[in-house]
């Protein structure tokens, strides 16, 4: 949280002086933030886990590197070596690159570069437009569109209120309008996590099993809360929205596995929790 919440306060005061406000919520973490500020600004900031063979970031790099100069087979030693078979027979597919005798090139016209997605976890961007005047107000993550921009939903822009009218996930559009409501939304969504393959398996006390290989996280947002400023909660309206995987975790951790076994129950239950916990944590 803290490299997000500091790097939205650097934004809002690039080039001038600026004021940064944080408007606490009616939760347990907002009230805790509150309360103890000095976990945001008291501490260093957290370093950055990236898994470098994760397909949505894999795919891009690979792209953006073939387009510099072809990849060759002794190239991929670089990237991963074997295991990142699968991701190059993807893009060949697609035809983003071509395979050639002496290796990969890229395939299109431009640079990959230009559709790379810096800010979130890839699939490209949703535009926020006014539909009173068409102007672009910004971008949100498509996978974050959702949550974030879902019809009904109020959005804030440089200190003005507006109204999600329309989302349309496939135009990559969210239609908005200025208004000012008396009240917030809060995003309500379901979440599963379900293996694609078994690497390994193992059973503890002949009742819990833990499995370990990759694994694919679906969500889909059910509905929305509207609270009013002082936490009322007005109404809680349903949504029909699409299904999306917008994780794909290449998570290993047969070591995990060995180093963490423990001949207690309860080790073997704290290990089944930190599994849980590590899948929903390593998502790049």
């Amino acid at each position: 949280m803290r490299p997000r919440s500091r790097n939205g306060a650097r934004r809002a005061g690039s080039g001038r002086r600026a004021l940064v406000v944080f408007v606490a919520r009616d939760d347990p973490l907002d009230s805790y933030l509150v309360h103890h500020p000095e976990a945001v600004f008291g501490r260093p900031m957290e370093a950055v886990v990236i898994d470098p063979t994760n397909p949505f970031i894999l795919g891009p790099h690979l792209a953006c590197a073939a387009a510099e100069r072809h990849l060759s087979e002794t190239d991929l030693d670089l990237f991963g070596g074997p295991a990142i078979k699968p991701v190059l027979a993807g893009l060949v597919e697609r035809r983003v690159l071509r395979r050639r005798p002496k290796g990969y090139y890229w395939a299109e016209a431009g640079h990959p570069a230009d559709t790379v997605d810096l800010r979130g976890g890839g699939g490209g961007q949703v535009a926020i437009v006014d539909e009173a005047s068409g102007r672009l107000l910004g971008t949100v993550d498509v996978h974050r569109a959702p949550s974030a921009v879902h019809a009904g939903a109020v959005h804030l822009h440089r200190g003005e209120s507006y109204v999600v009218q329309d989302l349309d996930l496939r135009m990559g559009v969210a239609l908005v309008r200025q208004e000012r409501p008396e009240w917030t939304t809060i995003a309500r969504s379901t979440s599963t996590v379900s293996m694609s393959s078994v690497h390994d398996e193992r059973s503890y006390a002949g009742a819990v099993r833990v499995g370990v290989g990759p694994v694919e996280v679906t969500e889909q947002v059910v509905g929305y809360l509207r609270r009013r400023p002082g936490g009322e909660l007005l109404d809680v309206i349903g949504l029909d929205m699409p299904r999306h995987t917008p994780y794909i975790l290449p998570f290993q951790a047969h070591d995990f596995l060995d180093s963490q076994a423990s001949e207690s129950t309860n080790g073997q239950h704290g290990q089944q929790f930190s599994i849980s916990g590590i899948q929903h944590l390593a998502q790049f």
